[in-house]
């Protein structure tokens, strides 16, 4: 992206809920302002700083649509790296905290652990060659909040992806080491399916312009990107 000065990002744009913009400026390829429209309304709007290694390091919010206009707000993760540069821990702004270990070669985790006070969470990745993450184990374990201990199953979920030359993905299937019925549910995002697929629109830069999601081999236009230079 680094030819580009900004770009577009346009999701649900046939949903009955209203579709979504989000305006990302750029610097030298890097998102340095972000602005997310629900239809026409700006709803928020932020300044991005990164460290000296080009990870985010905090999120400035100027505006959101229930503060209004605030510059002095200021969101941050704490990232911690190891002597190696590679990211080990990041604690989270609700004091809830992601764990990276077991890095491959490359310096990508294979291990990442998320906790908060209701559920924990542990993923372990595989890579390709191009450091696309080929399968996603999930192990999630939940607070009871009503009997007051945590719960004494882990829900499993393996997901394997499946790229095109571009990098992006194609394919996902997901497998559960207990009973699901298809399709699950998520308020505020698409259900998800046992078999997924997907194509895109590519620009002259092989960049995607058009993401389309196929299910039951029916295939739906679900976002669109525009580039400016």
């Amino acid at each position: 992206m680094k030819k580009y000065s900004s770009y577009e990002l346009i999701k649900n744009q046939k949903s009955k809920y209203g579709s979504w913009t989000y305006k990302f400026e750029l610097d030298n390829g890097k998102i340095i302002t972000q602005e997310n429209y629900e239809r026409n309304t700006l709803v928020y709007k932020s300044k991005i700083s990164y460290d000296s290694i080009n990870n985010i390091k905090y999120e400035i919010k100027l505006y959101d649509r229930n503060d209004g206009y605030k510059i002095d707000t200021v969101t941050i993760e704490q990232k911690i790296y190891n002597n190696k540069k590679e990211l080990i821990q990041l604690l989270h702004k609700d004091e809830s905290f992601t764990r990276y270990s077991n890095h491959d070669l490359n310096g990508f985790p294979q291990l990442e652990e998320y906790k908060n006070h209701l559920i924990y969470d542990k993923r372990e990745f595989k890579y390709d060659s191009k450091n696309n993450i080929i399968e996603e184990k999930i192990y999630s374990k939940y607070f009871d909040e009503i009997n007051n201990k945590e719960t004494d199953s882990t829900q499993i979920e393996t997901i394997t992806y499946e790229y095109n030359l571009n990098n992006d993905i194609i394919s996902l299937n997901r497998q559960f080491k207990f009973p699901v019925k298809f399709p699950i549910i998520y308020g505020g995002g698409r259900s998800h399916y046992e078999n997924e697929k997907f194509r895109y629109v590519y620009n002259n830069d092989d960049l995607w312009t058009k993401k389309y999601w196929i299910i039951n081999e029916r295939e739906l236009l679900i976002e669109k990107r525009k580039f400016y230079r």
